[in-house]
């Protein structure tokens, strides 16, 4: 397959004039020894242009093999340690109280805030070792992710007590939200991803993706429950 080929349909047609110059720069590229892989030089024209809702531009700044995967600033979600110059982004996009109280106490303020006025009773458990050392990047979905199941629990399910829990089991990081609101199952969950363009949900799936973390809904005791769960390496 040549680069003109990786093209989405749709840039193909778009950029049809420029096939000459694709399949110039085809013939001088050694498909054995190039970074990124030949298949994801285009990566960024892979997708049809109207699921683009945001272009960054710039040049791929990883000259490490394994790392560039043909779109700017950007790394394959299991790839590890992050280049530098991701980890700066990250941390430039670290809400300043994760920096300074961690992600625990972080939660905690955070879904306080939300569920004050709103609800009868919140309960914050912190059952994360005092030592334990966390990504800025796990911590910063994480939290983001926790901050979603909240919005769109107090807007959907209506609960009048809400418990959230976070601890380490077996190199896993758990955090369970109980609540005695309106409670939805795991298919009921998936049904709703799929179904729906809801960008909280979007937003989760997103995030979820990107730390390789799990979430999961079930009933418990006539309450509902929901798990994120982030293996730990």
């Amino acid at each position: 397959m040549t680069l003109f080929d990786q093209l989405h349909p749709e840039w193909q047609k778009a950029l049809a004039d420029y096939q000459p110059l694709v399949t110039k720069i085809d013939s001088r590229i050694n498909k054995d020894d190039v970074t990124p892989a030949y298949e994801s030089i285009f990566a960024a024209y892979q997708l049809p242009p109207s699921e683009i809702k945001v272009a960054i531009f710039g040049q791929d700044p990883y000259p490490t093999p394994g790392y560039a995967h043909g779109l700017a600033f950007s790394v394959a979600p299991e790839t590890q340690p992050l280049p530098a110059s991701l980890r700066n982004i990250f941390k430039e996009l670290m809400p300043h109280y994760l920096v300074r109280f961690g992600l625990a106490e972080s939660l905690n303020r955070m879904a306080t805030q939300k569920t004050k006025h709103v609800i009868d009773e919140f309960e914050f458990i912190d059952g994360l070792p005092v030592d334990i050392e966390l990504s800025d990047e796990v911590m910063m979905h994480f939290f983001y992710i926790a901050s979603e199941l909240i919005t769109n629990l107090l807007k959907h399910s209506h609960p009048n007590t809400i418990t959230m829990k976070i601890g380490l089991e077996d190199q896993n990081l758990l955090l369970n939200i109980q609540h005695d609101g309106i409670t939805l199952t795991q298919d009921d969950y998936l049904r709703l991803s799929d179904n729906t363009e809801n960008l909280g949900l979007e937003n989760i799936r997103y995030r979820l993706n990107i730390i390789q973390a799990q979430i999961f809904f079930k009933r418990e005791h006539k309450l509902g429950v929901i798990c994120l769960s982030k293996q730990l390496d």
